[in-house]
C-alpha cells in the first residue's frame, strides 16, 4: 500500500464530516484508515477542540517547504536504509571463523 498525503479537498471534507460523522464514517467516506483521520483530527485541533483544515493544510505546506536534513553519521549508517548497520560496539569481525 503506498503512502499519499491528506489533500485540501479532503482536510475540509474532514472538517465539515466531524461535526457530523464518527471517525469510521469519516475513514469510510474518503477511503482513508481510520487512524489516519484520528492522527489528523488530533493534530489539527483548534483551541475550541474543532478541527482546522486551514490550520492543517497550513502546517503541510510549511513542512513540505522545509529542507531535508542529513544524517549526522552518513558513514555509519547502511545507505539504502539510512539505519546502522550494527551498533558500534557491537561490530562483528569476519575475520575470525569460529571453530
Amino acid at each position: 500500500m503506498s503512502y499519499t498525503q491528506l489533500t485540501q479537498d479532503e482536510r475540509y471534507h474532514i472538517q465539515y464530516l466531524s461535526r457530523h460523522c464518527t471517525i469510521a464514517e469519516i475513514a469510510k467516506q474518503l477511503n482513508r484508515h481510520k487512524s489516519t483521520i484520528s492522527r489528523e483530527i488530533r493534530r489539527h485541533r483548534t483551541q475550541g477542540q474543532q478541527y482546522s483544515a486551514e490550520k492543517a493544510q497550513r502546517q503541510s505546506r510549511t513542512i513540505k517547504q522545509r529542507p531535508l536534513q542529513k544524517s549526522p553519521f552518513p558513514d555509519s549508517r547502511n545507505p539504502n536504509t539510512g539505519f546502522r548497520l550494527f551498533p558500534p560496539q557491537i561490530t562483528p569481525n569476519f575475520t575470525q571463523i569460529p571453530p
